[in-house]
């Protein structure tokens, strides 16, 4: 069996205004990690980690493995991110999901911000396909409900 092999370094990056709470200034939180996908399914294997000085502490992080029509193939409940503390996930499906995002509740708390997620891009190169950062300054911005509205995951 013919296996494509698409392995990315993972960025979900966060940037605050100097007029949003906690002190302002850019925060970036970065995923460094592999998203793996193939003929026979998904991987991911990530740790979430800040990505500048500015550290402020963001709890009930969740990455969530969605559809196309936003139904929860998987999530994982990944905790808390905070000075020193940097959570690991681990996530394998037998199908690639089409968006992969990470979010908390109080990402929204702030003014201004940017927040990345991944979306699965098929081509006739990459039948599996690759995944492409995608930016929202919204929760509502993203192409599905985050979290899904169901607790309901996908058995196919």
């Amino acid at each position: 069996m013919k296996r494509l092999l698409t392995t990315l370094t993972v960025t979900v990056l966060l940037a605050l205004s100097g007029c949003a709470q906690g002190g302002g200034g850019e925060i970036a939180i970065s995923s460094g990690g592999q998203i793996d996908a193939t003929d026979s399914g998904f991987k991911l294997n990530s740790t979430v980690i800040y990505g500048s000085y500015t550290r402020p502490t963001y709890h009930n992080l969740t990455v969530y493995l969605l559809t196309a029509n936003g139904t929860a193939i998987a999530t994982e409940h990944i905790g808390t991110l905070e000075e020193g503390r940097h959570p690991r996930v681990t996530m394998q499906t037998d199908r690639n999901p089409k968006y992969v995002i990470v979010n908390s509740p109080e990402f929204w708390e702030y003014d201004e911000i940017s927040v990345r997620y991944w979306e699965n891009v098929v081509s006739p190169d990459n039948p599996n396909g690759v995944y492409a950062d995608r930016v929202v300054s919204s929760q509502d911005e993203f192409p599905v409900e985050v979290p899904p509205n169901s607790t309901n995951t996908d058995s196919r």
